[in-house]
């Protein structure tokens, strides 16, 4: 979806979790701060977002939130960035 859609990858971390390492090219909204900041993303209501946590599940409450303020494609990264780094996927360290 990233390579083939241009989708949005939405890192829904703390910026504690955040700093031990993302995916490349995520923009960085912390789940406590999703709603007071969701029309930062406004201009992807119509784009693919993959939201990413660290095991998959709080990323289906964020996507409830996007879908609600009229997001349309909303997906989660199945496993969260810990399966993504046990894929031994790239990310990105400070």
């Amino acid at each position: 979806m990233i390579n083939k859609e241009s989708a949005v990858l939405l890192d829904i971390r703390t910026k504690k979790e955040w700093d031990t390492g993302y995916i490349a090219n995520s923009r960085h909204i912390p789940f406590a701060e999703l709603d007071k900041r969701i029309t930062e993303l406004d201009s992807l209501k119509d784009k693919s977002i993959i939201i990413v946590c660290n095991l998959g599940q709080t990323a289906g409450s964020a996507g409830k939130k996007l879908k609600a303020n009229g997001f349309t494609e909303v997906t989660r990264l199945a496993g969260g960035i810990t399966e993504w780094k046990a894929q031994h996927l790239p990310i990105v360290k400070k």
